[in-house]
């Protein structure tokens, strides 16, 4: 029985060891550590700062696993030897975790007398495996990033260069524009990849987010070859036309990156709400790049101001959609906020349990997390939990 007990504190320390050994080879990758040096934005910040918490979580949970292990194998060696309590810390309910390190919802374990929440070891690897998962997710996409996009941006920055070299003392104001133009919107997507790299991403690949970035890269990319084009024949636009044209332009890749980001929260909103009919988001930006180089191709401007209208058109349809979803996204994260505060007040005043108002938390949660969420029904059965909670309607009717 006690070289039982020795075995199983054995293979728990191996077991804690190489999960130790993925911690420290998570930290070591490249990729962890350019983000932990980066000043990130957007989309990667909260990615990383969700990442950074999991690889600080598993640390803390490994090391009280080992206090606990290490604790079992003092009692295996005292004098005299303590085999049952040993075997109690190995396989009961004996690490304990912070409020911070506990898991939420489904993992959350029954109620202790202990001022901190115990789980088994068995439970806290599981923990520890799921932190690992979360940190390397966003590690991995990023590389995954770096890879596609670093060797792109290197060749674009090569052909704009080899560009400016070949620009001669007699090129228009305009052609100069474009290429400074060019040259920015390169610049702004090297950028984008040192502090958002994840916004580079295909669209619909992360959820509700959607890029823009590699919209950008093929609009330079086309422009770019347009320019070079121009300047081997030594032809160009009247200068006016030709900034209209490369404001256009740009006004075109920058619809391009909205209605992919408005499609990939259209398809978000459809799939998380029961809603009303949400008319879809057409692909207008194609065929006015294509309309724009058709003009420039016959440099004829007369339908530079149609082009402009229509653009300006595609671009508020895109944008409305985009806002229609985001506000029905920060409504459903206020509901679900409200009810965690109340759910948390309630526990304080120890009226958590009480049947009615756990009923009429459970029926308001399953409303919220079940999709398609119909948030009407879900609003009214939040506030009705609310106001039981407050003592304003003790008994409401569930809807």
């Amino acid at each position: 029985m006690h070289g039982d007990i020795e075995r199983l504190a054995a293979d728990e320390l191996e077991k804690i060891d190489r999960h130790l050994i993925a911690l420290e080879e998570l930290r070591d990758d490249p990729t962890f550590v350019t983000l932990r040096e980066a000043r990130l934005t957007g989309v990667t910040k909260r990615r990383w700062d969700a990442a950074s918490a999991a690889v600080m979580s598993a640390t803390s949970r490994l090391g009280k696993s080992r206090d606990t292990v290490s604790e079992a194998i003092r009692l295996l060696r005292a004098d005299p030897p303590d085999p049952e309590q040993a075997e109690r810390l190995l396989r009961g309910r004996s690490v304990p975790l912070t409020p911070a390190e506990t898991p939420k919802q489904d993992r959350r374990p029954p109620a202790s007398t202990s001022s901190e929440p115990r789980f088994s070891l068995h439970a806290v690897k599981d923990f520890v495996a799921d932190d690992l998962r979360t940190a390397r997710r966003v590690v991995d996409g990023v590389a995954d990033v770096f890879a596609a996009v670093r060797p792109r941006l290197a060749s674009l920055t090569a052909r704009l260069d080899d560009a400016g070299s070949r620009l001669g003392l007699t090129a228009g104001n305009g052609t100069r524009a474009e290429l400074v133009a060019l040259r920015r919107g390169l610049d702004d997507v090297w950028r984008l990849l040192a502090s958002d790299p994840l916004a580079l991403i295909p669209a619909g690949a992360s959820g509700p987010e959607s890029p823009e970035g590699l919209a950008r890269l093929d609009a330079i990319d086309a422009d770019l070859t347009r320019l070079s084009g121009r300047l081997a024949s030594g032809g160009e636009l009247p200068p006016p036309a030709a900034s209209r044209l490369g404001r256009l332009r740009a006004a075109a890749g920058e619809l391009a990156a909205l209605e992919s980001q408005a499609r990939a929260r259209r398809a978000a909103l459809v799939k998380q709400f029961t809603v009303a009919h949400v008319p879809p988001v057409p692909a207008a930006a194609a065929g006015l790049s294509a309309r724009i180089d058709a003009a420039e191709a016959r440099w004829q401007t007369d339908e530079i101001d149609e082009i402009d209208r229509a653009l300006a058109a595609a671009t508020q349809a895109a944008s409305q959609v985009v806002q229609w979803a985001d506000e029905t996204f920060d409504e459903w994260d206020l509901l679900r906020a409200r009810l965690k505060t109340y759910r948390l007040r309630a526990v304080r005043r120890d009226r958590a349990t009480r049947p009615e108002l756990a009923a009429r938390h459970e029926h308001a949660r399953q409303l919220l997390e079940t999709a398609p969420c119909d948030l009407h029904r879900a609003g009214e059965a939040v506030r009705q939990y609310m106001s039981m909670e407050r003592g304003d309607d003790p008994e409401p009717g569930m809807s």
